[in-house]
């Protein structure tokens, strides 16, 4: 007997109802994909662009620079007050180590904001370092990747995330829900660096 969907509720009767190993089941709630990435070095942001082009899916994307751009947009503050060209991601992809405000510090201001607590982050960061591994999963990553030295394994780790984060994983439904009002307050700068 095939599973029976609550009204309103998407979800793919026939997929849902099997897993046979090479298909997924289908989340019953999937939000159209929309990613953030937040990386500071030029030659990164090439290279994440291009590794999203091989997964073959087409993946909004939008970069910030810095933390300080990072939350900008977040927030909605200045030209990112159009949530028409610039959306609110379903996906962070955070780099740590920036100038300025660090990832750290982005981490710790979107789990202080109640409208981004469902919004998963990925940490992709060029430190191994224990440290850094597990403050970024204190502060409230969802998971914490190595950035390669190879091309090749980038758009390996890219194309799983991708499948996990867009495919597979069932998203909460107050993802979509926010944007549908005032997402967050500005915040003063000293702010965000101060430990909860």
């Amino acid at each position: 007997m095939s599973p029976q969907f609550p009204p309103g509720v998407r979800g793919n009767q026939n997929a849902a109802s099997r897993c046979d190993g090479e298909t997924f089941p289908q989340s019953l709630f999937r939000p159209p994909p929309r990613i953030l990435i937040i990386e500071d070095d030029e030659n990164d942001e090439i290279l994440l662009r291009r590794a999203f082009d091989f997964t073959g899916q087409e993946i909004p994307m939008h970069f910030a620079r810095d933390g300080a751009q990072a939350i900008d947009y977040l927030s909605g503050i200045g030209h990112y007050a159009d949530r028409s060209r610039y959306p609110l991601p379903t996906l962070v992809l955070l780099d740590l180590k920036m100038p300025g405000l660090t990832g750290f510090d982005v981490l710790r201001w979107l789990r202080s904001q109640p409208a981004f607590l469902r919004v998963p982050v990925v940490v992709l960061s060029g430190s191994m370092w224990p440290g850094d591994i597990d403050e970024a999963y204190r502060l409230g990553a969802n998971s914490y990747l190595v950035k390669p030295a190879k091309r090749q394994d980038l758009i390996e780790i890219v194309q799983m995330a991708s499948t996990y984060w867009f495919q597979m994983n069932c998203c909460s439904q107050k993802i979509e829900q926010r944007e549908t009002f005032t997402v967050v307050k500005p915040v003063k700068r000293a702010e965000v660096s101060a430990e909860p």
